[in-house]
């Protein structure tokens, strides 16, 4: 039954009307303050093998949760395409990749998404994810010392855009690094702030236990709690970004929307749009079927929600 419920309440919110991403209004137009694009979990792999076909039904839904078909071989060309079209149809301001650039760490993956991602006609930043460690995990992890530093260097920062806070946060955060984010919250208090990071900081208890009994993931970040704990604090936190899950999913706790967008290597391929108003969040999901309807710029556009800045 409960199963059931989510299906249905997926189902509800799905439906929205599809348009045109070239008539639809500039993000410049009507007050927009910036727009920003985030791509997240290419796993960018160089394999050995022909061209795949996506099996005729590519993947299937329990709720937001969603059980995909990654395309490996085409992963390169997969994001040296969606580059294209961000630069050619939608020039936003910024791009953030919540992590998982590559799929198993190693520098010369990493090296060549790098070169891809400097394609971009508008700065970039990148969030470390599990796949980009290149052969370490949580327990004997080096921060100082893993292929995503030698290539994109460090894993923490923040910066400011117009009015704004952008906070970068790593994927395996030490207690220095849960000091500089309450150092760095501390002095931009009077900012709205966005923080991106790799896994989800938080969840619902179906979501953890479906990823974690039917595929053996853990969807939370460690130390998710005290990450929470600290962002709890302060009330100007707007909205976290994350990926990792491969999915959709949108969360609201203690007046923070905590957004998760789908795999841009996984089908249907997908990366979202947000459009930064002074009362209001929008925000746009692309997606592509399929690597061909990536190539020949088939991306379909679809309003997918609205958070809102002030309160009514």
């Amino acid at each position: 039954m409960r199963i059931i419920v989510f299906l249905i309440t997926t189902g509800i919110f799905s439906i929205s009307a599809s348009y045109n991403w070239n008539n639809a209004p500039s993000p410049k137009e009507n007050s927009c303050l910036f727009s920003f694009v985030q791509i997240t979990d290419t796993h960018c792999l160089k394999v050995d093998k022909k061209s795949e076909k996506p099996p005729a039904k590519a993947f299937f839904q329990i709720g937001g949760y969603k059980f995909h078909w990654l395309d490996y071989v085409n992963s390169f060309p997969i994001l040296e395409k969606t580059i294209e079209y961000i630069n050619s149809q939608i020039k936003p301001d910024f791009v953030i990749h919540t992590g998982d650039i590559s799929d198993r760490g190693d520098l010369s993956n990493l090296t060549r998404a790098k070169v891809l991602l400097d394609r971009l006609n508008c700065p970039y930043y990148p969030v470390m994810g599990d796949h980009d460690l290149g052969g370490y995990s949580y327990s004997n992890f080096n921060r100082f010392d893993c292929n995503y530093i030698k290539v994109f260097g460090q894993r923490n920062y923040s910066f400011n855009y117009q009015d704004w806070h952008i906070i970068i946060l790593g994927i395996y955060p030490d207690d220095e690094e849960l000091n500089w984010l309450r150092k760095d919250l501390s002095e931009n208090a009077e900012k709205p702030i966005i923080l991106a990071t790799h896994r989800l900081v938080i969840a619902d208890e179906f979501t953890l236990w479906l990823a974690k009994k039917h595929l053996g993931v853990e969807l939370l970040m460690p130390r998710a709690e005290e990450v929470l704990k600290i962002l709890k604090e302060y009330s100007n936190i707007k909205l976290v970004l994350s990926g990792h899950c491969h999915s959709n999913f949108r969360w609201k706790r203690s007046g923070i929307d905590f957004i998760s967008t789908a795999a841009l290597s996984e089908v249907p391929h997908q990366f979202k749009l947000f459009q930064v108003y002074p009362d209001k969040i929008t925000m746009t999901l692309f997606t592509a079927d399929t690597a061909e309807d990536i190539f020949n710029k088939r991306w379909i556009s679809q309003y997918s929600g609205v958070i809102k800045l002030r309160e009514e």
